[in-house]
């Protein structure tokens, strides 16, 4: 019985990594193919011309604008919206193994099924592309900011109140601002279910208010700290 659910364990291993395999290896094989010419299009118009978007409901432009200065090509910009997901994803898993551990979940243990963990939260990021290319977008930023923030605050389960405690929890709330500005409803409600797990992970009720501050400042500052960049490139491109 013992070496028949070792076998089990095995193929259901070799499956989900040979399925991520496939899927990881096929988003990189596309980044250089095709062209939609709808969303994509104006994805790519304003990231290039971030100059001429006067008004808009979002402010992706502020960000998608410097990744595409860093690319300088669509498969490029394409490969960091990946790179963007991808590591948000494995964040994410890594924090949802800390929550799992903090909660007595045993199943959970040094080796494979971490690592089944972090394959299962990659391939659902990489189902992204089967919606939409992985073209920085205010959809990517909202999603990749707030598996990011998820991830960075489950990661302060169980952890002594120290320097990287804090750091955790200041990326968290940076991590909702990009998704705030990115989208502003998705911003929203995960800057509320991110607070609720603060509250949830314990500690004195003061412990929990400065946590819950400090997210929200650190929030609030990267809105603002972009904001003014924007405000300063608008006045080097000459729009009012």
């Amino acid at each position: 019985m013992h070496k028949f659910t070792r076998l089990f364990d095995v193929i259901v291993t070799v499956w989900i990594l040979g399925c991520v395999a496939t899927l990881l290896a096929y988003c990189l094989w596309s980044l250089d193919r095709g062209l939609d010419l709808t969303d994509e299009s104006y994805y790519l118009a304003a990231a290039i011309n971030p100059d001429a978007v006067i008004l808009w409901a979002t402010a992706m432009h502020w960000f998608t604008s410097d990744l595409w200065q860093l690319s300088g090509s669509l498969a490029g910009f394409r490969g960091m919206g990946l790179a963007i997901l991808t590591v948000s994803s494995v964040v994410l898993a890594l924090g949802a193994v800390r929550a799992f551990l903090m909660s007595g979940i045993d199943v959970v243990a040094r080796g494979f099924p971490i690592l089944l963990i972090v394959a299962c939260s990659l391939a659902g990021a990489l189902l992204y592309h089967a919606f939409m290319p992985f073209t920085p977008s205010y959809n990517l930023l909202a999603v990749s900011g707030v598996y990011m923030a998820l991830g960075l605050i489950y990661l302060t389960a169980n952890i002594p109140r120290s320097l990287r405690f804090y750091c955790l929890q200041f990326l968290s709330g940076t991590a909702l601002g990009i998704a705030f500005l990115a989208k502003f409803s998705s911003g929203v409600l995960a800057w509320s279910i991110v607070c609720g797990i603060v509250v949830v992970l314990g500690g004195s009720s003061c412990q929990r208010i400065q946590g819950m501050g400090l997210i929200t400042g650190s929030m609030a500052t990267t809105r603002t700290t972009r904001n003014n960049d924007h405000q300063r490139k608008q006045i080097i491109w000459g729009v009012r």
